[in-house]
């Protein structure tokens, strides 16, 4: 008679406990991030207070986890490439390619012949 309807997904709340051992940090940690103005505009879940509880939406935990985790992976990928070029100069000053004599002291007559 009915028409069928689905039934709403409801996000599952996570105890703090549980998200700091998810996260691997310390209520100490929470209490900071959750009023690090920076982590909250990069996505930190606010906490949800139940009979002087906090929990934390699942959902939000999950965005904020992958959104840290892009950021990383994007901040290393830049630092690599900024580390690689003094590499390439060093590597260079190695094999004597940069056109500079190094060296000093004693050895300077036998750099310089």
């Amino acid at each position: 008679m009915f028409p069928k309807v689905a039934a709403p997904k409801h996000d599952e709340l996570v105890p703090d406990p549980q998200a700091q051992r998810e996260l691997n940090i310390t209520a100490m940690t929470m209490w900071r991030w959750d009023r690090d103005q920076t982590l909250i505009e990069a996505g930190w879940p606010p906490p949800i207070r139940i009979r002087n509880r906090k929990f934390r939406s699942r959902q939000a935990l999950e965005e904020f986890k992958s959104g840290m985790a892009r950021r990383a992976i994007a901040e290393r990928a830049k630092t690599e490439g900024e580390a690689a070029a003094p590499e390439t100069r060093i590597a260079r000053r190695r094999r004597g390619q940069d056109g500079v004599v190094y060296g000093g002291g004693r050895n300077r007559e036998a750099l310089a012949s």
